[in-house]
């Protein structure tokens, strides 16, 4: 259920956290900047006019508290939201009442029209994820870890019927400089932990055979130790997609 896909990189790598992480997301050239992320891009693409999408279920979902580049779509705007869980993010919504007035029809009025879709839509978000949520329970123990708890939040909406088809978890500590070789087995000992509880789970729960995970980063370390027993910034890194 594991394929490793080796030696993942671009032509004319940056070994910029920042400049290399835009890259991966966008899926420019080196040499290119651009605002949108691919996955973004390919969602715009598929429903060009939401016609063929539940409005009621988000395109995309990121657990954590700000939302990745690699939503965005120019053409579009967000093609996602973000929440730490859903419960917090029901909260946050719950009592909030859509405006349902007619916006002037002047720039501003387009503007404000965005506005009060945004908001609508995070209302019908918000009660139809809690919904989904509390339809079913983790049939897996996940480790206590950051990574841990955001692969069992997917794996209860999955199982609970949304139909948002990208999910998107994070972790990270990976810039291992020094120090390595405890820190970074930890590291991954905590991602396999995660991932193994979340493809367990969502076996039990009977829905793994409509999902597939891919691991990725900027890019990998180099081979070879520095003089602090760590690590420096590498060109490319395996990926591994499972399911």
């Amino acid at each position: 259920k594991v394929a490793v896909v080796q030696n993942v990189g671009y032509a004319n790598p940056d070994r910029s956290h920042f400049r290399s992480t835009d890259i991966w997301l966008s899926a420019s050239d080196s040499n290119v900047v651009i605002d949108d992320g691919w996955v973004g891009r390919f969602l715009a693409r598929v429903f060009p006019d939401y016609s063929e999408f539940n409005l009621d279920h988000p395109m995309a979902i990121q657990i954590g508290s700000t939302q990745s580049a690699l939503l965005e779509c120019t053409c579009q705007g967000s093609m996602g939201i973000s929440f730490e869980n859903p419960n917090q993010f029901y909260q946050l919504i719950n009592g909030s009442t859509a405006d349902n007035d007619p916006p002037p029809n002047t720039m501003a009025g387009d503007q404000l029209r965005y506005i009060k879709e945004i908001a609508a839509r995070s209302i019908r978000y918000a009660q139809i994820i809690k919904e989904k949520a509390d339809t079913v329970e983790n049939l897996a123990t996940y480790p206590n870890t950051q990574l841990g708890r955001q692969l069992a939040i997917v794996a209860e909406l999955i199982a609970g019927g949304l139909e948002t088809p990208v999910y998107l978890t994070s972790v990270g500590g990976f810039d291992t400089h020094s120090n390595q070789t405890g820190s970074h087995a930890n590291l991954l000992g905590g991602v396999a932990e995660a991932i193994s509880a979340f493809q367990t789970d969502i076996e039990m729960l009977g829905v793994a055979d409509r999902v597939v995970l891919m691991t990725f980063s900027e890019f990998g370390r180099r081979v070879e130790q520095n003089g602090s027993a760590g690590t420096d910034h590498g060109t490319a890194a395996p990926l591994f997609v499972i399911g």
